[in-house]
């Protein structure tokens, strides 16, 4: 490869290298090349080198994030895969070999252009490359091996650990790519009618036709890789008012032989102004409930009459990560979910008047619950390395009281991520 003005050409000098640092020496045997490379006379031969690409597409230095998008583009111009499936940075002065957790680049925008079988589909990349979808470029999607078809992690039921960490993987994703600022972004939605089935033997003896419902909500939604919104939090009342007599509360107005009638409110509602469909909850238990506010179900989000009410956005959508990089991420969209007699049809409806299901609130949201603990943990991970970043760049590690309280920060990542993989690891079908 021929040396240009473009390309790095040392990689044991990469910033934050400190002076006379060492590469590794292969973990899997004698020093060897790229398979199906020849070295160019000069080319110095560096084992392995101390970075990685995760399954999110972010390159790690030393154990860091790279931070600077013009770096990591320019190293993804020298990255090579040989014939045994290695990934290998090759500069014009030396080789060495990254570990790639599984693909090096992400897409992150579609484009297409003509139709039918002759349409073409281009695809950028996070180091923004643009890659033709074809023989030598294939699309490869996650397949549910009971249907055959398309699967959305999101809406995966974890029927085994390995569903639970792809669940993780998700989480992952969705809280590194808006810097942990989404508190409930798009993989969030489905996680309450997720719980639903794995307490069905409690349910079923009050709503026995709950699970099929389910299932089709949650195959419908993987199927389309719906996105769907969260409905649980009451809006604000006099709490002096008793709860059958807050006019705002979200409660059925009509029953009719093909479904409900609900007029009401609810807050929050975080991505429904960006989904497709919502699941209205209800909140935990009391006593006072009428069992007119007993509902669990799925609604569309352009049902008639069904209005959403959100707050002004602080971004355009125009914001690069270079300059922005956290509104570069995107915005959650607060909103006030407005019910004026929207109809909900039966298959819709999972629970109706029943109270036993509200009096199990915290049982039946234990995914959510850990869905939110997972999300934490990585938001907790992100804390940790702007805590350690900034003290970097302030040179106050030499004192002994920043030192303790950055270490309280990864300490308490630490513990949240070993949480997570506690429960998963303890998991029971």
């Amino acid at each position: 490869m021929g040396k240009n003005a473009h390309e790095p050409n040392s990689l044991s000098s990469l910033p934050g290298t400190p002076p006379g640092t060492s590469v590794k020496a292969p973990a899997d045997g004698p020093l060897r090349g790229p398979k199906g490379f020849r070295l160019k006379p000069g080319q110095i031969l560096c084992g392995d080198l101390d970075m990685r690409i995760d399954r999110n597409g972010v390159w790690y230095h030393h154990g860091s994030p790279i931070g600077r998008k013009e770096l990591v583009r320019l190293f993804s111009t020298v990255l090579r895969r040989d014939e045994a499936g290695d990934y290998w940075l090759i500069t014009p002065a030396e080789v060495g070999r990254i570990e790639v957790e599984d693909a090096p680049f992400i897409a992150v925008e579609l484009t297409t252009s003509g139709a039918g079988a002759d349409q073409i589909l281009r695809l950028r990349t996070n180091v923004d490359k643009i890659v033709t979808v074809d023989g030598d470029h294939p699309i490869r999607c996650d397949i549910d091996p009971e249907t055959g078809e398309r699967s959305a992690t999101s809406w995966l039921g974890p029927y085994s650990r390995d569903d639970l960490w792809r669940h993780v993987e998700t989480t992952k994703f969705s809280t590194f790519h808006t810097f942990g600022e989404f508190g409930r972004p798009p993989d969030y939605g489905p996680v309450k009618a997720i719980g639903f089935l794995a307490f069905n033997h409690i349910i079923k003896r009050a709503e026995p036709e709950a699970q099929e419902k389910i299932m089709h909500f949650l195959h419908t939604g993987q199927r389309n890789n719906l996105i769907s919104g969260d409905i649980i939090i009451d809006v604000q009342a006099n709490r002096k008012t008793p709860m059958p007599e807050q006019a705002g509360r979200l409660r059925v107005v009509e029953e009719r032989a093909d479904g409900v009638v609900v007029s009401g409110a609810k807050a929050g509602n975080t991505v429904m102004a960006q989904g497709n469909i919502g699941t209205i909850s209800m909140p935990p238990p009391n006593p006072t409930m009428p069992a007119e506010c007993m509902l669990w179900s799925a609604v569309p989000v352009n049902a008639p009459g069904l209005t959403l009410i959100s707050r002004e956005a602080l971004t355009t959508g125009d914001e690069q990560a270079e300059d922005h990089p956290l509104d570069a991420g995107g915005e959650e969209n607060d909103s006030l979910t407005l019910f004026d007699n929207v109809f909900i049809p039966w298959e819709y409806v999972f629970s109706y008047k029943h109270p036993v299901l509200g009096e199990i609130y915290y049982v039946l949201g234990q995914f959510a619950f850990w869905k939110i603990l997972t999300r934490m943990a990585f938001r907790a991970e992100l804390f940790a390395g702007a805590a350690q970043a900034i003290v970097d760049a302030l040179g106050t590690d030499h004192i002994a009281a920043v030192r303790h309280l950055v270490a309280e920060v990864l300490a308490y990542a630490a513990t949240l991520k070993g949480m997570v993989t506690a429960a998963v690891e303890t998991a029971q079908p």
